[in-house]
C-alpha cells in the first residue's frame, strides 16, 4: 500500500497538540532532518517512525519557530487529507 500526505497539509508543532485540536491517529513524533527555504516557504523533511514525512510551510513561520535539523518535534495531518492505494503489483 501507498500512503501519500500532501505537504502542505502536514502541520509542525513543537509540543504534542491537544486532543481538540487534532485526532491522535494524525499526530506523529518525528525528527527535523532538512530544512530547506524556497523564497516564502520552507521545506521541511521530517523523520518519523519508519518513514518521513515532507512538509511545506510559510517561511516566516518555521523561522519563528526557531527549529534546527535534528530536533524533535510533533506532525499533525488532519485525517481527510491522507490518501491510500494499492501498489500496482496488488492490484486486481
Amino acid at each position: 500500500m501507498i500512503i501519500a500526505i500532501p505537504p502542505e497539509t502536514v502541520v509542525v508543532h513543537r509540543d504534542r497538540p491537544k486532543p481538540e485540536s487534532c485526532t491522535a491517529d494524525s499526530v506523529f513524533p518525528a525528527t527535523v532532518k532538512k530544512i530547506r527555504r524556497l523564497g516564502q516557504v520552507t521545506n521541511l523533511v521530517l523523520a518519523a517512525n519508519g518513514f518521513e514525512l515532507n512538509t511545506l510551510h510559510a517561511g516566516e513561520r518555521i523561522e519563528c519557530m526557531n527549529l534546527k535539523e535534528g530536533e524533535a518535534v510533533f506532525a499533525s495531518v488532519q485525517a481527510t487529507a491522507i490518501r491510500t492505494r494499492l501498489k500496482k503489483e496488488e492490484k486486481r
